[in-house]
C-alpha cells in the first residue's frame, strides 16, 4: 500500500509466491538464517521449517529475527499467482527491482479479506487510485 501512495505503516510484509516444491524450497533455505516460526506459537512446541512445510501452507503467518512476514500460496481475492504476476507493478526497493501487487489486486485482497483494517485500507486505496486516473497529464 505504501508504495501506491498510502500513509499506512505496517509491522509486517505479505509475499506472495508461485507455489511449487522448487519455490518451497527456496523461500525455506532464503528464511531458514532469520529463525522462522509460526506468529504466537509457543516456543516449546515442535515446528519444523523446510520446503514441505511451506508447499503444504497455503498461507503462514511467522514470526521471524527481522520481524513478522506472511507466506501466502495462495491470495484471497485473486483466481491465480499468474494473475497477481501479470497485473503487477514493477518498482525498485533497496536497488532491487521486486513486483508488487496492482492497486486493482490490493483492492481485490482487502475486499476477500473483508477484515474492519482492511475496510478502512479499502477507502484509502480507492481515493488513490482515483486520484491517480484523474490527474491531468500535459500534452
Amino acid at each position: 500500500m505504501t508504495v501506491h501512495g498510502s500513509d499506512y505503516v505496517t509491522t509486517h510484509i505479505d509475499f506472495a509466491y508461485r507455489r511449487t516444491r522448487k519455490n518451497a524450497e527456496r523461500i525455506a533455505s532464503a528464511l531458514a538464517p532469520m529463525n522462522p516460526r509460526p506468529e504466537g506459537w509457543s516456543p516449546a512446541l515442535p515446528f519444523v521449517w523446510d520446503g514441505s512445510t511451506i508447499y503444504n501452507s497455503s498461507v503462514l503467518t511467522l514470526s521471524t529475527d527481522s520481524g513478522s512476514v506472511d507466506l501466502l500460496g495462495e491470495v484471497a481475492g485473486i483466481d491465480s499467482y499468474a494473475d497477481l504476476e501479470a497485473d503487477a507493478t514493477e518498482v525498485n526497493l533497496f536497488g532491487r527491482l521486486v513486483k508488487i501487487a496492482s492497486i486493482d489486486d490490493l483492492i481485490k485482497m482487502k475486499e476477500a479479506a473483508n477484515r474492519t483494517k482492511d475496510k478502512l485500507h479499502l477507502l484509502e486505496l480507492r481515493a488513490i487510485k482515483a486520484n491517480a486516473t484523474s490527474r491531468f497529464e500535459p500534452g
